[in-house]
């Protein structure tokens, strides 16, 4: 004991320690003082404004009750008198400490010193620490406390006060503290100017549990007499004022826990509010210029439940994206939670939008129509709302555009209203356009003498079995030993079974005839026995009559060899990982071997791939690739051919006026692709320019400001302007069925018609267009006109004429509890090789990819119909809804012995609305 009162005597007469609350305070300058003076205190502590009412009490703040004791480090050692809330600590390695009260204060009766527990040449690192229970987890608290430093000789120093806080509550198990706690505690400025004078030391610091630690901490020599006295502590909250989350960094990802979001707009400012359930937490909003890479920080919304943020100065003509942060003890920590972004605008509203398009149509004929909405710095996202008589309504919703377009067919006479609305943040404007549908355009023609003339390049005259018995005549104007191609084609909508007769005169005789039973078309080669008029009659068989019995007339040339040409043909390849890539690949091979049949040889093909392996390949599909063979390779080839053909042909992934050739880097715009076009046509004057592009987003090469059209241009997209494009099993949609018509020897645009038909039964929300009058309008009333006179038919074409199959008809029996059964009827001039069946559920939303790339819905069920003789084809399949009864819709293919593919035909889904898929620009 003696030796106790011995160290505690020499440890009062070396070191004067006074700690408060949680943080740390340092004196240098040594001058000697004498510690029990008294000397001017400052005023009391000045507490900040506090975010809400104090939820932990600091004990004992000033030392003024009386209760203070002395302690110091020697184990065992009893105090003096009963602790008071308050602990000593010594940095490990350094001299312990020594407490005990003093008549020297700032606020109050008393304040405690402290010193070294012995003098040397060691440093005392050392002071008192409070653990507070009860305080808010991620609230902000202030801890401050006074510390004045009393060197006993000239040779003390002060290194420096400071006060710290521990975020969680940390309490050594014994006095010293290792370096690793030490650092973990949040450390407020260190002063070195508290020698003989008070200094108010302060640290703020979150708490990251429902307890922390405040620290004082002095920094000193011990190699006389260096006493620290601390006095007038004070705890407090203050509102926080750092900002919730760094932006200068990828936000955290959406998640839940932030609800009943109202967003309400005034001029040039919006308030946001929200709540966050029963979780408190601060609050804040991240907003920023759609476009622009900076956020902006709006101010700290108080600690609670519910949440408004007022932001300011936002101005007219720009569209804000904002990000709610709320940041409270979430999921056992201090985070930030985030909303989806969302936007807020101030552009300009709709003025207003026009729809432009034809004023005159026919029966069964595709038509479309174009929105075009104003201002030009309108708001985005536009919804368009398309309605017309007799027509389903058509919406495309979020569109990032200000032109939109839709298109319809008409199977009645008369005129017919289209009514688009385009609606924004800002409102709605509307626009109505009319057009008038007639029937077949060519009555009277039911006699030879009533006869109209049809040209033999291929001109497509639309007809109608509008009657019973009704008689459609025409006359072509022969040249003896020329051989025509005399077709009647049915659209995919038609009933029409059409038969054909030639006659060598009006009222002469019959020389040739075509009505088969496996196909409701005629295709009928007629080589002509004398340069004068033949007539051809038309009728239906068996007869019947409508405005739905449409077919599509016209004459054209057979050539003696197949035309002289060259071709620029691309398999495109986004990603190395695209699991459509041998879609691609298979789709281009499918091309190639197309053009090789009709007597283009291997040296009339520049074939741009990635597919290493395939011995037809002449190059990489990179954008100087690209360049070359049209600018270079291209020009030179049709130099030795005059009034030839260039055919490009692209296959792949795309976006808005942007085409993927290897890659995301190496690509080819609109601008770049006219150019170079361009270039070709400007050197070899004469030569028939035809391009057609199957890819997402296509009709952007027509539709965009900067297009590929242009007079003498067959601008070929095997999708809208905003639209996505679909796979197949094997290859892609479009291609599949455009290609496969062309080898038949069909023109171009009975080829395109053929494969919309296709496209339409399986995918109505792709819809490919066709542009071939140079307007940069797809599918207008004229267009189609010079795409109908090119085609690769010849005497030497192999495969042409051949017919494929024919689904007449197919159905659904009835459904019980899921379970039906489907059947069609299948015709061919040859073999059926496969028919089978997919089934879409009711109100299918279509699969989505990212937009750019080609979809393929691999979820969709597929059965085969096994043959039962007679062209009749059936499954069974016990997978159709039971709440939506007849709402399934069936697609039925099938394919010949000759691989020709018959056009998909599609039933049921008759209380199913088909959700259109739409995609941003």
């Amino acid at each position: 004991m003696k030796q106790w009162f011995k160290h505690l005597y020499t440890l009062s007469h070396y070191l004067s320690i006074i700690m408060i609350g949680g943080g740390l305070l340092l004196l240098a300058a040594p001058i000697p003082i004498n510690a029990d003076s008294k000397l001017n205190p400052p005023p009391p502590v000045v507490k900040g404004t506090k975010a809400i009412a104090l939820d932990a009490t600091l004990n004992n703040p000033g030392f003024d009750n009386h209760d203070w004791y002395y302690d110091s480090y020697v184990p065992g050692a009893t105090p003096a008198f009963v602790p008071s809330y308050w602990n000593i600590w010594y940095k490990d390695g350094t001299i312990p400490l020594y407490t005990r009260v003093t008549s020297a204060h700032v606020d109050g009766e008393e304040g405690v010193r402290g010193h070294a527990y012995w003098n040397g040449a060691e440093g005392l690192q050392a002071g008192l620490y409070q653990v507070i229970n009860g305080v808010t987890p991620c609230l902000t608290y202030r801890f401050q406390m006074y510390g004045q430093s009393f060197p006993g000789e000239s040779s003390d120093v002060l290194y420096g006060l400071r006060v710290g806080i521990h975020p969680t509550g940390y309490a050594p198990s014994n006095k010293a503290i290792k370096s690793t706690n030490f650092n973990q505690i949040n450390w407020g400025a260190a002063r070195t100017d508290c020698v003989g004078t008070w200094c108010l030391l302060s640290v703020t610091s979150e708490a990251q549990a429902d307890s922390m630690t405040v620290f004082m901490y002095a920094n000193t020599d011990a190699r006389v007499s260096h006493d620290i006295v601390w006095d007038a502590g004070a705890l407090e909250q203050v509102v926080r004022t750092d900002n919730l989350i760094d932006a200068s960094q990828p936000l955290p990802a959406p998640s839940s826990g932030i609800y009943n979001i109202v967003v309400e707009k005034a001029t040039n400012s919006a308030s946001i509010s929200w709540d966050t359930g029963s979780v408190n937490t601060y609050g804040q909003v991240l907003y920023r210029v759609l476009g622009s890479g900076t956020w902006q920080y709006s101010n700290i919304h108080d600690w609670g439940t519910t949440h408004q943020i007022d932001l300011t100065g936002l101005q007219t003509g720009n569209t804000y994206e904002y990000v709610i942060v709320s940041y409270g003890y979430i999921g056992g920590a201090c985070q930030a939670i985030v909303s989806a972004t969302d936007q807020i605008s101030f552009a300009p509203p709709l003025t207003g939008v026009s729809i432009s398009g034809q004023t005159i149509g026919y029966l069964g004929q595709d038509y479309t129509f174009i929105a075009n909405a104003s201002p030009a710095n309108a708001t985005l996202p536009i919804e368009y709302v398309w309605e017309a008589t007799g027509q389903a309504t058509v919406t495309h919703s979020d569109s990032g555009s200000l032109q939109d377009s839709v298109t319809f067919s008409w199977d009645t006479p008369g005129v017919k209203t289209v009514k688009v609305t385009a609606t924004n943040a800002t409102g709605s404007v509307e626009d109505i356009h009319t057009i008038e549908i007639k029937g077949d355009g060519y009555e009277q023609d039911d006699s030879c003498a009533q006869a109209s003339v049809i040209p033999t390049n291929g001109t497509r005259q639309a007809h109608t079995f509008h009657a019973m018995d009704d008689n459609d005549w025409v006359y072509f104007n022969a040249i003896f030993g020329f051989t025509y191609l005399i077709e009647g084609l049915t659209p995919s909508d038609s009933d029409a079974n059409v038969s054909l007769s030639v006659y060598d005169a009006c009222d002469g005789m019959l020389v040739a005839s075509q009505a088969y039973t496996y196909t409701p078309d005629v295709r009928l080669p007629f080589t002509a026995t004398a340069t004068a008029p033949f007539y051809v009659l038309l009728r239906q068989e068996p007869s019947t009559s409508g405005t739905d019995m449409a077919y599509n007339l016209s004459v054209r040339t057979i050539p003696k060899a197949a035309a002289s040409g060259i071709v620029v043909l691309v398999a495109g390849k986004f990603q190395d990982d695209d699991t459509l890539q041998p879609n691609i690949y298979h789709a281009a091979d499918a091309v190639y071997q197309f053009f090789r049949d009709q007597g283009y040889d291997s040296e009339s093909i520049y074939y741009l791939s990635t597919d290493g392996s395939n011995p037809n390949v002449d190059d990489s599909p990179t954008h100087n690739n690209l360049q070359y063979a049209i600018t270079q390779w291209a020009i030179s080839a049709l130099l030795s051919k005059p009034n030839s053909t260039f055919t490009l042909y692209v296959v792949g992934h795309g976006g808005q006026g942007t085409l993927y050739l290897k890659g995301d880097t190496e690509t080819v715009n609109t601008t770049e692709l006219n150019n170079w076009l361009s270039s070709l046509e400007n050197a070899t004057i004469g030569t028939q320019v035809n391009v057609v592009i199957d890819a997402p987003f296509a009709g952007s090469f027509i539709g965009l400001e900067q297009s590929l059209s242009a007079d003498g241009r067959i601008i070929i997209a095997s999708t809208g302007k905003q639209q996505p494009a679909w796979a197949t099993e094997e290859g892609v949609l479009f291609s599949d069925y455009f290609v496969s018509a062309l080898r038949r020897g069909l023109s171009l645009y009975a080829g395109f018609q053929e494969a919309t038909w296709s496209v339409k039964a399986v995918h109505p929300e792709q819809t490919p267009w066709l542009d071939d009058d140079g307007d940069g309008l797809a599918n207008g009333v004229n267009d189609g006109t010079w795409a109908a006179k090119w085609g690769f038919l010849s005497f030497d074409t192999p495969g042409a004429l051949e017919w494929p199959p024919y689904i007449a008809s197919a159905g659904i029996n009835e459904i019980v509890v899921g379970h039906g059964v489907i059947t069609a009827n299948v015709q061919d001039d040859g073999s059926v090789a496969r028919v089978w069946a997919e089934i879409y559920p009711p109100k299918y939303t279509p699969f989505s990819s990212d937009g750019e790339k080609l979809i393929l819905d691999t979820s969709i069920p597929t059965v085969t119909l096994t043959d039962q003789g007679g062209g009749l084809y059936r499954a069974e399949y016990g997978g159709f809804s039971t709440l939506y009864l007849g709402a399934d819709r069936v697609v039925i293919y099938a394919v010949d012995d000759d691989g020709q593919m018959a056009r998909p035909r599609s039933v049921g889904g008759r209380y199913s609305a088909y959700l259109p898929l739409i995609m941003k620009d």
